[in-house]
């Protein structure tokens, strides 16, 4: 039994995926323009369907994952 996305992408592919999402955490602290890069970027290593299903679910990770410690921060406790 072979792991799909291992077999499915090549190392280029998954350094790519890693600085996008280094890139995504960049521009969620502030840095503005910085998606500039990353659109570009997974365009031509994926092509254009392929990178905005790559790309949507890492933008809606990175707008939930601070919701924990918001929620525990401003409940009261």
């Amino acid at each position: 039994m072979s792991n799909f996305i291992v077999d499915q992408y090549t190392f280029v592919q998954f350094i790519i995926l890693f600085v996008t999402a280094l890139l995504i955490g960049m521009s969620k602290t502030g840095i503005q323009g910085i998606t500039l890069f990353m659109i570009p970027l997974m365009a031509f290593s994926f092509g254009a369907k392929a990178s905005t299903g790559v790309i949507l679910p890492m933008l809606c990770f990175a707008d939930l994952s601070p919701l924990p410690g918001g929620m525990h921060r401003f409940s009261g406790y």
